[in-house]
């Protein structure tokens, strides 16, 4: 349900304050010096900045790359934050696309004594994808991407059901684009998900008790038409 009310209303719990976002010392001009040169799957690679990114190599190029992601949206700095997350979340996506070999992967990298602190459990890398995913929506929102916000925050849901901040970032994303019902549901969802802890409760309570109310105010502007 899509109408034109004044929605550009900021969060109130804009993505500096998510939980999920620490800061990283990792320098952006270095972060793919040690890639390129552990081939493990000559016919499968992901192109980046000059080099070949093997399966074996994604995950971590990757990580890297969230992490400063996440120095450059504490920084103020969304467009290169954006750009980062972007290529991070390609990067997971193409070893799940090729994930016939991940078996091969763990054998090589356990031979090679690689030094990868990644998680090859499809499970886990679902569950980082959706934090991803959910971080780039927070920032998508904030710049006033709304619709991309949408879709990140949506898929970030599919990917880990249980990642409560996803629910909620969508959430803010469907009031400030006018899809006022669906807010409401996945308003009441992250509520769900939040049990137990009482002043993000209260917060969230507060932003959908302000969505009804529009909704509210929408449906009776719409009675008068009929």
């Amino acid at each position: 349900m899509n109408f034109s009310l004044n929605l550009k209303k900021k969060p109130k719990k804009s993505f500096k304050r998510n939980k999920h976002f620490e800061s990283s010392d990792e320098e952006e001009d270095d972060i793919v010096k040690e890639f390129g040169s552990n081939n493990s799957n000559n016919d499968v690679f992901y192109f980046y900045k000059d080099k070949k990114i093997y399966i074996n190599e994604s995950l971590e190029l990757s990580s890297q790359l969230e992490k400063n992601g996440i120095n450059f949206a504490l920084n103020g700095n969304f467009a290169k934050a954006i750009s980062h997350f972007k290529t991070s979340i390609e990067l997971v996506d193409f070893f799940l696309q090729n994930n016939n070999n991940i078996s091969n992967i763990i054998l090589n990298s356990e031979e090679d004594e690689m030094d990868v602190d990644v998680d090859y459990d499809i499970n886990c890398i679902n569950e980082r994808l959706a934090k991803i995913l959910e971080m780039k929506a927070q920032i998508e929102l904030d710049i006033g991407n709304t619709f991309t916000a949408i879709k990140n925050a949506e898929r970030a849901c599919e990917c880990f059901p249980t990642w409560k901040e996803s629910y909620l970032t969508l959430a803010r994303s469907q009031r400030n684009f006018g899809e006022l019902e669906l807010s409401v549901l996945n308003f009441q969802k992250a509520i769900n998900l939040f049990q137990g802890e009482e002043e993000d409760q209260e917060e969230i309570f507060s932003e959908l008790n302000e969505v009804k109310d529009l909704l509210t105010k929408h449906n009776l502007i719409t009675a008068k038409k009929q």
